[in-house]
């Protein structure tokens, strides 16, 4: 939050404003001298070079000027390289920028201002090639870009490369040759052709001595059309018997107009329209009794050598006619009226009668130059605007427009007037009044400085007031009332020094809203300048003595408090779009919604907090018209665009009022200052100026200026050059760069900014120089955007290339990742190497190990294979053995059974034997037999068996 001190309360401010003066505003030229106190000589010619540089020719110099500083060149006599000489006549800027100066007796000479060498070309009469004269009054260069020389001896065109010139004279007995030898004027119109204008106006012949078969048989002049392919001309010249012809022959002045009218203007009451098909001149003579009419100003008679010294067209159609000895004057194509400027103009400021106008220059910003003999040069802005403003005797600060097409004002009292006829109704009111505001019931609500609240009723003009009575709750709070509002639903709001009272005006009953320590959502100060209710019905209170701006809501009372610490606020509005809008000194703040805040708003003609504001008021086309301490501000917030309207349009801004803005129904604006007001319609008061040209005049490197050439870097001038390439130790440099527009230059404002260096714009002073160090190597466009006095931008640029040294250069950085994939490649081979030795280290040592615990193995198994074969081999034999055994077993056992039997029966047989039983013994001992042959069977079969075996 920035912090600023009001020195004054803003009624005393209004009071001391009371006291100021304001010139009143006419319809009419303003002719502004320049240059005042530099004592030119005789200010005889003008031109605009491509840089948008100025030149003149005074007396004996030549002179440069770029909107701020004027340089001179003179002739000096030990120095070759200066100014050729003294009497300097005419100056002409080529389409390459060089300028071309004619002198009367010194020739011509032709000066570069990169180099600020001059080139001189003098007559020669040992040499054909030469100028024709030293005597030169005209230079052109035509669409072709031939360049031609009027001297005094005859017209020459030029070869700029060798500097050679081909003459075109007067020749006796030659009809198609130059009427005469003095060329004034040189001039080519729309189709190309080339017509020169002849005759001196102050002498019959010419300025050197030479015979009268060299001015030209009629030794007078003419006017001459030439063919340039042929060499040819045809004559134009004055018959006194013919009315449509030249009225006289010393011409000096030729133009085409927009509409293709081909004036010329001579010696005399010469003005001319001629009819270029026919040859036939149209003339337009003063007439005395209609000196409305068209025609050059009245001729003095007294002074016969009086002429027509140009005739040209300004950006708006007008058609100006300069004289030599009766000033200057306007025609208006449009009105078909014509203005002579010829006597001390104190509004205008110009005094044609002493000043010898001769000639003129229009700017590319429409600006017109003239300059003058008597070493004047004046300009003319035909774009300018001026601020309608009637002085009123009163200092109003509050506007109210009824459709009875009266206009109420609100000052140290009220004031009603009429605006048809102007007639004044002054109310018994003493008290000093701030707002006005409007209910439905046609009644004007006033805020009365000391006496109360009041209510208007626009239809009788009857008044009634509301007052503090002590002892009375529901009265107003205090009589010393600042502000009235009426809100939505219509009730009335008041702002007083010890409070904010709302107003029922049903039942006339005041409710009080005041500063309670207590409470953080009651209002924050008692103080209150200004309210304004936004489209939510949100009431915003703007306070005295850096409170800042409250927002209620006026269903609970209850407020929110913003911009602490900023002084008076002076003005609060809501725009189409929503926006919430707050002035005061410390300038204009723009509420963002979504933050919940202000934001300081920067003035993009000055990169900087705007001006005090004492007013807001939107226009019937969304733009705003600020108040301000240095002028009426049209701001466009939507693309930024700004004009100011100053002491350049007629408005003397220290004279504002505060709160004094206003827009009636019908769109027309009011702004009240210390003795009136201005009011206007925005669209009639459309600033038509060019945005100014910008144009780089110097580039360095360290300290040294960067000159162009073969072998510079600057292969053509800075002003004409698009991109520049540096090297890496070329990386301190500036640049020289001025924004040229002649309306007001002081007034010109410029920014600069570096393309991918500079984060935001740099201000710059005018002329500007920006100065960069150690800008490391890249792409970078330097950007320069000027404004001028109305709040027109344009912007240029220069592209600006740092290489980087060799060994930061893309094939160097290719080299680098070449030498880098080698090197991993060896060290990844040396790397596997190293791997793959360990490895075959560790498999040897591996296989070394194997092989030890293989042979360990081996032995082992060889052991344990000898150990397995003689295990095997018993198994085989124990298999043997028991297969053998197995099969002598069964023998066996049937041996062995048999036997058993037989035991069993021999037992049995031998108790039988004791029984007697003879039978059964004989039985027993034939079983006995039979078991005994089988035991016998099977034992010779069991060795059997075992022989086998083995």
């Amino acid at each position: 939050m920035r912090n600023h001190t009001f020195i004054k309360p803003v009624i005393i401010l209004i009071y001391v404003l009371l006291f100021s003066t304001v010139n009143l505003f006419a319809q009419q030229v303003a002719f502004k001298k320049m240059f005042p106190d530099e004592g030119f000589g005789a200010a005889a010619s003008a031109t605009q070079d491509p840089k948008g540089t100025m030149w003149f020719t005074t007396g004996n110099s030549l002179v440069s000027y770029n909107g701020y500083t004027l340089t001179y060149y003179k002739h000096e006599v030990i120095n070759p390289n200066s100014l050729g000489g003294t009497r300097v006549e005419i100056v002409h800027a080529d389409k390459e920028g060089t300028i071309w100066i004619g002198f009367m007796g010194d020739g011509l000479d032709r000066f570069d201002p990169s180099t600020g060498s001059f080139t001189h070309y003098r007559y020669n009469p040992k040499d054909s090639g030469s100028i024709a004269s030293d005597f030169v009054a005209s230079l052109l260069e035509d669409r072709d870009g031939n360049f031609w020389v009027g001297t005094h001896h005859g017209l020459d065109k030029m070869d700029k490369k060798t500097g050679r010139f081909t003459h075109f004279a007067h020749k006796n007995n030659e009809a198609q040759s130059l009427s005469n030898n003095q060329v004034r004027v040189l001039y080519q119109d729309r189709e190309g052709t080339l017509w020169i204008g002849t005759g001196n106006p102050w002498l019959p012949a010419l300025v050197r001595n030479t015979s009268t078969d060299e001015a030209g048989a009629e030794g007078e002049g003419g006017l001459n059309k030439m063919d340039i392919k042929t060499g040819k001309f045809t004559r134009y010249l004055s018959d006194p018997k013919n009315p449509n012809t030249l009225t006289d022959n010393k011409v000096r002045a030729i133009l085409e107009d927009k509409a293709g009218n081909f004036w010329v203007g001579t010696g005399g009451d010469g003005l001319h329209i001629m009819d270029r098909k026919t040859g036939s001149f149209q003339r337009f003579t003063y007439d005395p009794l209609h000196p409305e009419k068209l025609s050059r100003s009245p001729l003095n008679k007294s002074w016969a050598p009086d002429h027509i010294t140009f005739i040209t067209q300004d950006a708006t159609g007008a058609i100006w006619i300069g004289t030599y000895d009766d000033g200057i004057s306007r025609y208006d194509e449009q009105t078909k009226t014509i203005k002579h400027y010829i006597t001390r103009d104190s509004a205008s400021g110009f005094n044609g009668a002493v000043e010898g106008v001769f000639g003129h220059c229009i700017s590319r910003d429409g600006i017109l130059w003239i300059t003058c003999l008597s070493g004047n040069i004046y300009t003319i802005n035909p774009n300018s605007v001026k601020i309608p403003y009637t002085k009123q005797g009163v200092s109003p600060s509050a506007f109210f427009a009824d459709n009875d097409n009266s206009l109420y004002m609100g000052a140290n009292g009220l004031i009603k007037k009429n605006l048809t006829n102007g007639s004044i109704k002054k109310f018994p009111f003493k008290d000093y009044i701030n707002h006005f505001a409007k209910d439905n019931n046609n009644n004007l609500w006033i805020a009365g400085y000391g006496s109360g609240v009041y209510k208007l009723n626009l239809a009788t003009d009857s008044l009634t007031s509301y007052h503090h009575i002590n002892g009375t709750k529901n009265s107003l709070v205090n009589d010393t009332v600042i502000a009235v509002y009426v809100d939505g639903e219509q009730q009335i709001w008041i702002g007083t020094i010890n409070g904010l009272d709302r107003l029922d005006p049903k039942t006339g009953l005041f409710r009080h809203f005041q500063h309670d320590e207590n409470d953080s959502t009651s209002i924050h100060s008692d103080n209150i300048l200004c309210f304004m209710q936004d489209k939510n019905k949100n009431l915003w209170i703007g306070y005295n003595n850096q409170i800042g701006v409250d927002r209620m809501d006026i269903n609970t009372g209850k407020c929110k408090n913003y911009l602490r610490g900023e002084t008076a606020i002076l003005a609060i509005t809501e725009s189409n779009d929503g926006t919430v809008w707050v002035g005061n000194p410390g300038g204009l703040f723009k509420y963002d919604a979504k933050r919940d805040n202000f934001i300081s708003v920067i003035n993009p003609l000055t990169g900087r907090y705007f001006p005090v504001i004492l007013s807001i008021t939107e226009d019937n086309e969304k733009k705003l018209w600020l108040q301000s301490t240095t002028g009426l501000i049209k701001f466009n917030d939507k693309n930024q665009e700004l004009s100011v309207y100053g002491k350049n349009a007629g408005v003397d801004p220290a004279a504002f009022n505060s709160f004094a803005g206003y827009k009636d129904g019908s769109g027309r604006l009011y702004f009240g200052d210390s003795a009136g007001y201005y009011s206007f319609y925005p669209k009639d008061i459309e600033i038509k100026s060019s945005p100014p040209e910008i144009t780089f005049t110097s580039f360095s490197l360290g300290k040294e200026e960067v000159k162009a050439g073969p072998n510079s870097l600057l292969a053509t001038e800075i002003w004409k050059t698009k991109a520049i390439n540096l090297t890496y130790n070329q990386n301190i440099f500036s640049f020289e760069f001025t924004p040229v527009d002649y309306n007001d230059p002081l007034e010109n404002k410029s920014l600069y900014k570096l393309e991918n260096y500079d984060n935001d714009w740099r201000i710059a002073t005018n002329p500007a120089k920006a100065y960069y160090f150690n800008i490391p190597p890249g792409k970078y466009i330097f950007h320069v955007k000027a404004a001028n006095s109305f709040g027109v931008w344009s912007e240029k640029s220069i592209a600006i290339t740092i290489t980087p040294p060799w060994w930061q250069t893309w094939w160097a950085y290719t080299i680098y990742g070449l030498c880098l994939i080698a090197l991993i490649i060896t060290i990844d081979r040396l790397l596997r190497k190293r791997i793959i030795a360990r490895e075959r280290e560790r498999t040897r040592e591996k296989d070394l190990a194997q092989a030890k615990e293989m042979e360990k193995a081996y032995h082992e198994l060889r052991n344990t294979q000898t150990q397995l074969i003689q295990s095997e081999k018993m198994a085989s034999l124990g298999e043997l053995t028991a297969g053998i055994a197995h099969e002598i077993q069964n023998p066996l056992n049937f041996v062995n059974n048999f036997s058993e039997v037989n035991k069993e029966l021999l037992l049995e047989l031998n108790e039988e034997i004791d029984k007697g039983n003879f039978e059964d013994v004989k039985a027993i001992a034939k079983n006995v037999i039979d078991n005994e042959e089988k035991i016998n069977h099977h034992g010779k079969r069991a060795d059997a068996i075992v022989k086998g075996m083995l």
